[in-house]
């Protein structure tokens, strides 16, 4: 697969929610239960240890979204690339890059640029936790295609 090639506004991505350790701190959840008993995603869901989330594209997996669930128990939410893209996170453009890896051609990265690592930790922080829980909003407003384990 090419990296140049172009990601539509009109693709569905697929993110991966890892269910639940035993015992899972209430800060590091990735999902939970509302008030009105449906099941939510929380901001933790995009947690990523380079502050960019990682996401499948559905097209690539014939819109099998088991094909990134990995483990039984996982979740599988769904993210189009234009509501990605329209997100304003303080001046930052989204977007959305082909990162294609031998074990998984549909992989891609959302992205934040200017890159936030250039501004204070403090403002890193609040750009950070303001891009995860707008995912989270896209994400609810989709569903869940595959509903984790509890």
């Amino acid at each position: 697969m090419d990296n140049n090639d172009n990601i539509e506004n009109n693709e569905i991505l697929y993110r991966r929610v890892k269910k639940h350790t035993p015992n899972v701190h209430p800060n590091d959840r990735r999902y939970r239960l509302n008030r009105l008993g449906d099941l939510e995603v929380l901001p933790m869901a995009f947690y990523d240890n380079k502050n960019e989330p990682s996401v499948d594209r559905a097209s690539k997996y014939n819109n099998d979204p088991s094909k990134t669930q990995g483990d039984v128990g996982n979740g599988v939410i769904k993210l189009l690339a234009g509501d990605v893209r329209d997100m304003d996170i303080d001046y930052h453009k989204i977007d959305i890059k082909p990162d294609p890896l031998d074990e998984n051609l549909a992989h891609s990265r959302i992205i934040m640029m200017p890159n936030v690592n250039k501004v204070s930790s403090d403002i890193q922080k609040r750009l950070r936790q303001k891009f995860r829980e707008n995912l989270a909003l896209i994400a609810n407003q989709l569903g869940w295609v595959i509903e984790p384990a509890f």
